[in-house]
């Protein structure tokens, strides 16, 4: 798997072109893209695939920082789940998102479907 493209809730990104709204920083290889925001591989093993870049969105005067770090999409008792770097706590991951089924498509891509805020992702 070459990338990780993650459609980030466009409402929970700032104003282009308004800096007062806050902003949006890639780095680590994280690049935006008309579908959402790329993370490249960082390699597979048997439990995870991991990719690795980080987008942090600010907004709120400052108030509100998400920073999305690492994704990993990892095997649960539901399907799957993509959990990123807990930014407070070394080593410790947070899970966002679970997804229900991951489905390789005819380009070789694979699509999740089913996908939702995990009960920590929904707090934030």
């Amino acid at each position: 798997m070459a990338s990780l493209e993650w459609p980030i809730r466009r409402s929970l990104l700032p104003s282009a072109g308004d800096p007062d709204e806050g902003e949006v920083r890639l780095g680590d290889g994280a690049q935006d893209s008309p579908g959402g925001f790329l993370f490249p591989s960082a390699g597979a093993d048997s439990d995870a695939l991991r990719f690795s870049g980080a987008v942090t969105v600010t907004g709120y005067e400052g108030a509100l920082t998400l920073p999305v770090v690492e994704p990993w999409i990892e095997p649960d008792d539901h399907g799957h789940k993509l959990t990123i770097r807990d930014p407070a706590t070394p080593g410790a991951r947070i899970r966002l998102v679970t997804i229900a089924r991951l489905e390789r498509q005819d380009d070789a891509s694979v699509l999740g479907t089913g996908v939702a805020l995990a009960s920590p992702g929904s707090r934030l």
